[in-house]
């Protein structure tokens, strides 16, 4: 419903000098009886009483203010926001990990109206909030034929795969930076969201073994399923390694790895499309991305981190 106008502002005043009860006033605006009482209860002047003129003024002058974000106020709540923002938390992943922090609710709206008051004070919290959404490329023509040899279809993996009830079922993919500066590779955990990720010159099959096997060192390993990329051609070598089953997505299905391909939307946040990976202590700032990455509450873990999940589940 709108805000009361001047219009019934006067005709409010009119009708209580007239001695007109409140609930009548209310039935001839169509408004709730409530509403009418606060209006006048609210924009009425101790010298005065109501008048309409003086409550439209009262009522401007509020809006003027900017609106008051009484629990930053409280240093607890507005420390462990800031920090976690700094962090890169989401406002949603830390609304839903401050109680467990703090003991206080905060809403994720009040926070972003927090980021955004900051900003506008000259603050820079607004710059780790996720943005730039890529947009889609056009779509190929389709096979259903996968590129790779001996390669077994996501349709023959397990149903306990998609239950995320426990560890070891990996999505596998890479991540380009500029155009012959390299790529990463990422490795994410289905049921805990642990993320791993390392850096390779060029994108053979061989590099890629290589930097799975080293990340997936002394690790259990159950199940991997990735695109049907050339630079998954060793998946026969990789899955004699690990003892683990590997599979593949039917090409042009990237929904068949929606958390591998959410969590590189991650690592976009960090380094966006043509950057250079060949740059000087690019893998240290990928180990610290990473690190960040999986220290951040997730909602489908019921805001606990990755870090947290993958330590009650992993068998190591």
């Amino acid at each position: 419903m709108s805000h009361i106008t001047i219009i019934e502002r006067r005709e409010i005043y009119e009708k209580r000098l007239l001695g007109v009860s409140f609930y009548q006033i209310a039935k001839d605006l169509k408004r709730p009886t409530k509403t009418i009482i606060a209006e006048y209860k609210r924009n009425k002047v101790a010298t005065h009483g109501y008048e309409p003129t003086r409550a439209q003024e009262q009522v401007d002058k509020r809006k003027s203010k900017p609106r008051v974000l009484h629990k930053f106020s409280n240093p607890a709540i507005k420390d462990f926001v800031v920090k976690a923002l700094e962090d890169d938390f989401s406002p949603e992943q830390i609304s839903g990990r401050i109680v467990s922090e703090t003991g206080f609710k905060v809403s994720h709206e009040t926070i972003y109206s927090f980021v955004y008051r900051d900003k506008q004070e000259g603050g820079q919290l607004y710059k780790h909030l996720r943005r730039c959404h890529k947009k889609r490329k056009p779509r190929l023509p389709k096979t259903n034929k996968s590129r790779i040899k001996n390669s077994v279809s996501i349709t023959e993996r397990p149903k306990v795969v998609d239950e995320k009830s426990r560890f070891g079922d990996l999505e596998l993919d890479t991540v380009e930076g500029k155009k012959g500066s390299g790529f990463f590779v990422t490795i994410v955990d289905k049921a805990t969201k642990k993320l791993w990720a390392r850096f390779i010159p060029n994108k053979t099959s061989e590099n890629t073994r290589k930097a799975i096997l080293e990340m997936l060192s002394g690790l259990k390993i159950k199940t991997l399923t990735s695109d049907n990329g050339s630079e998954f051609a060793c998946h026969q070598e990789i899955s004699e390694e690990l003892a683990a089953k590997f599979y593949f997505a039917r090409p042009y299905s990237s929904w068949e790895r929606g958390l591998n391909e959410h969590t590189n939307g991650l690592l976009r946040q960090y380094f966006p499309k043509k950057t250079e990976f060949d740059q000087e202590g690019i893998e240290e700032k990928l180990r610290e991305v990473v690190a960040k990455i999986n220290r951040r509450p997730r909602k489908s873990l019921n805001f606990k981190t990755p870090d947290e999940a993958f330590s009650l589940l992993a068998e190591v």
